[in-house]
Parts: C-alpha cells; structure tokens; sequence
C-alpha cells in the first residue's frame, strides 16, 4: 500500500497569485450570474458540465482549462 506525505507550503502574497485568484473569481461570477440569468430568463436549470462547455477560459486567460472547470464546479458545491 503506497503511503502518501502531505505537506503545506505557504506561498504568501505576490502579484501573481493576487491576478490567479482575481481570474478565478471572475470566472465564478460568470458563472453565478450566467446560470441565474439562465434560470431566470429560459426557465433552464444547467448542469455543471453545460457550463463548462459555455465557459472555456477566463477573460484574460490566465488560467487553465481545468482551474477554470473547478471554479465553476465550486459554484455548484456551494
């Protein structure tokens, strides 16, 4: 049975992460107020896999395709 190590590293702050961190936000704004206009609007409750079909990328791509998806799917989590 392989044993797994998990350590924490903190990173602190940088502008980097600041930009990341504002990308992910914009993407779960997008995606808050895209199913709810939907909902709304058509009627239509969308599944998390629509709207990672309708939402690829952030704005500014920055971030990659699969942090996109999981901020989408945090919205769905919470």
């Amino acid at each position: 049975m392989p044993q797994y190590h998990v350590r924490r590293v903190h990173l602190g702050t940088t502008d980097q992460l600041d930009a990341l961190a504002h990308a992910a936000g914009q993407v779960y704004t997008h995606t808050l107020v895209f199913f709810w206009r939907t909902v709304r609007h058509k009627g239509l409750w969308l599944k998390p896999k629509h709207l990672m079909r309708l939402i690829p990328s952030d704005p500014e791509y920055q971030l990659h395709a699969h942090s996109v998806d999981a901020a989408i799917q945090s919205f769905f989590a919470g």
